[in-house]
């Protein structure tokens, strides 16, 4: 007997199940439930951890601009720091305060005032 499992709360397949028997009628219906509650659990996890992902990710970016937060900022310029004064380059660093930014960012979107940033 063969079984493949979706999880009982999305349509996505992840994967395939496999029970093997020599004898006839070795597994009982209640064998084939208990694994399908198994395959809805490993989905739940599945599930569960790809949202965990995504939020240690939105804890990095803001949510409206889509710009690094002020931590991530400041590990990538630790970084870079530390590789300038291994090959004894230079580092340059520009800060914009830019007044009424939201109301910049409610004009005109995202896309117009954060492009600088994001591609630089």
């Amino acid at each position: 007997m063969r079984g493949r499992f979706r999880s009982a709360s999305t349509s996505v397949h992840w994967g395939t199940c496999s029970w093997i028997a020599t004898a006839e009628n070795a597994f009982e219906e209640t064998d084939a439930q208990k694994l399908q509650v198994f395959a809805d659990i490993v989905g739940i996890a599945i599930i569960k951890d790809r949202l965990f992902e995504e939020n240690l990710r939105l804890e990095r970016v803001d949510r409206e601009t889509g710009l690094e937060k002020y931590l991530p900022f400041l590990e990538k310029l630790g970084s870079s720091v530390a590789r300038a004064q291994e090959v004894h380059g230079r580092v340059a660093v520009v800060l914009l305060d830019v007044d009424n930014f939201k109301q910049i960012v409610n004009t005109f979107g995202t896309t117009v005032p954060t492009a600088p940033a994001r591609d630089g």
